[in-house]
């Protein structure tokens, strides 16, 4: 059933629409590192080359160490329960980061700052809210979790 997919999609966009996606895809990641650079509360350890960001909150006073870790893995939590975003975590020099890959092909760059303010909300508060449908999902590229 995958190759007749797959059959489908060259015949009727050929293959510049999948180079087209993967293109734009990898143009996103640079674009949400830029916007999360300028809201001046997250910080990257490497700036995006892709579709692949790492990123983490971090308020002013926060300072460092584990209780910056423990921030972001609230966050992710949060988001994770809530069922919005799907977002991993991963270690890197020995602090945990948040990380995301765009690959939906109906993401936009709007309005990616409804992740930010989610993940600081929720990062601040350790709350979990209603679950969010995935037409509603703030940002779409990081794919909703399925009930």
């Amino acid at each position: 059933m995958m190759s007749l997919k797959l059959y489908a999609g060259l015949a009727l966009g050929g293959t510049g629409l999948f180079s087209d996606y993967v293109t734009r895809a990898f143009d996103l990641g640079p674009r949400f590192g830029e916007m999360l650079r300028e809201a001046g509360d997250f910080e990257l350890p490497v700036d995006p080359a892709c579709n692949i960001v790492l990123f983490r909150h971090v308020p002013e006073g926060a300072g460092d160490g584990e209780g910056l870790d423990a921030l972001q893995e609230r966050a992710r939590r949060a988001l994770r329960d809530d069922g919005s975003f799907y977002i991993v975590q991963t270690r890197l020099a020995g602090r945990t980061w948040l990380r995301v890959t765009i690959i939906n092909p109906l993401t936009t760059e709007e309005p990616p700052p409804s992740l930010r303010r989610r993940a600081v909300r929720d990062a601040r508060s350790g709350n979990v809210t209603a679950r969010t449908s995935a037409a509603r999902a703030p940002w779409r590229y990081i794919a909703p979790r399925r009930p």
